[in-house]
């Protein structure tokens, strides 16, 4: 079992984890869902033990530190709260392509990356954006690689305007 240190890439991919998660099971309120920490030390336990092969205990789990776990929460409820407007901002931006017909993975990596652009003024749109196209890789494919940044670069130029 090997111990990462947890870094913002580590928490954009646990977001996503999430986000994806309450997206397909169409959770209601995900805020009951992270309140008490059991999902998040669920992915942060499958990271340090990827196989499985260890009996983890989550009291064990070395600490997630206070700032990296708000900004996870963070972006999550910031998602939750500009849903509509960030979906309107993929359909305006995906040239005849519909929210509702692209992949989950895909519209949730946007999401993520809308949210970084736009509602938190720590992130450069220039790098949420490529650490979008760092996500789809992990969790998509080369071509949605490619339709996720041309998407999140037509919202920045927009955005900037």
């Amino acid at each position: 079992m090997s111990s990462n240190p947890i870094n913002r890439r580590q928490i954009r991919k646990w977001a996503l984890q999430m986000l994806f998660l309450f997206d397909v099971t169409k959770v209601a309120d995900f805020r009951k869902s992270i309140a008490d920490d059991s999902l998040l030390k669920m992915l942060y336990s499958v990271e340090l033990d990827p196989d499985m092969e260890n009996d983890l205990d989550f009291d064990d789990l070395p600490q997630i530190e206070e700032n990296n776990k708000h900004y996870l929460y963070e972006v999550i409820e910031k998602v939750a709260d500009h849903k509509e407007e960030i979906d309107a901002l993929i359909d305006e931006n995906s040239k005849q392509w519909d929210v509702q017909r692209l992949l989950k993975v895909d519209v949730n990596i946007m999401r993520l990356a809308i949210v970084e652009m736009m509602y938190i003024q720590e992130v450069p749109g220039v790098v949420a954006i490529n650490e979008a196209v760092e996500l789809s890789k992990i969790f998509s494919d080369d071509k949605s690689a490619s339709f996720i940044n041309g998407v999140l670069n037509s919202v920045w130029q927009k955005s900037v305007k």
